[in-house]
């Protein structure tokens, strides 16, 4: 992944958003569960891996893909001219990777799982709209890049009640990525200066996560559903 195009859109990004930002910062906290998964080749990555263990344990056995569960956590800063628009800039741990039932069908009954735990710490910078409504609660709209670091990167095997962890080899997972996010939810007023936060949000990666020499095209089909609280200064 080349570094210059990602600076080039977080720099027109945060120019778009410099209007916007002449208040104090808005300082929030957002957590949650995320629903990861692949796209690009991983269906054929769940099948190479059945096929493997057609081989070594006989059988014949299928592939599902499923979304890996985990968290994406994390904080940020909001500046805005008004609480309409504004721009915020992210820091949050999230866990990536899918996960495949491996199952055994000519008769045997006989599973497996195999998970792909990629995880990454990222910073996300967003461009907010909430648009201005009566009341107490007020929708809440982002959009932005997301440049990620790689925190780790490892698979686990579980069959027959035994479970093994193995990291990912060097050079087989890229160790930076880049992607962009769309969500919504809404801001609840709790106080003067403090506010309830409920958000979705989906994430696509723009990067091939494994390394060109590897022969496979996989990138992030992630969701997550997060609450948190903000203050005001």
């Amino acid at each position: 992944m080349r570094i210059g195009p990602v600076v080039g859109v977080v720099l027109v990004l945060l120019s778009l958003a410099a209007p916007a930002l002449a208040a104090g910062p808005e300082f929030y906290l957002l957590g949650g569960v995320a629903l990861a998964n692949l796209g690009g080749d991983a269906e054929l990555l769940g099948n190479a891996f059945a096929a493997e263990l057609d081989i070594q344990a006989g059988g014949s056995w299928q592939s599902t893909k499923k979304s890996r569960m985990g968290m994406d956590v994390g904080g940020g800063m909001r500046y805005g001219r008004s609480d309409v628009i504004g721009g915020a800039v992210e820091l949050r741990y999230a866990t990536r990777g899918v996960k495949y039932d491996l199952r055994e069908v000519s008769g045997s009954g006989v599973s497996a799982t195999e998970t792909l735990k990629l995880n990454y710490v990222e910073m996300p910078v967003l461009l907010e709209w909430t648009p201005a409504v009566s009341g107490s609660v007020q929708p809440l709209f982002v959009a932005g890049p997301v440049f990620a670091l790689k925190a780790s990167a490892k698979a686990t095997t579980q069959a027959l009640g035994q479970s093994d962890t193995q990291d990912f080899p060097s050079g087989t997972i890229k160790s930076a990525a880049f992607g962009g996010l769309v969500g919504a939810g809404i801001k609840i007023k709790a106080a003067s200066s403090s506010s309830i936060l409920l958000q979705a949000r989906f994430q696509a990666g723009f990067t091939n996560l494994v390394e060109d020499n590897q022969g496979l095209d996989l990138k992030p089909r992630d969701f997550s559903i997060m609450a948190g609280w903000s203050t005001e200064r």
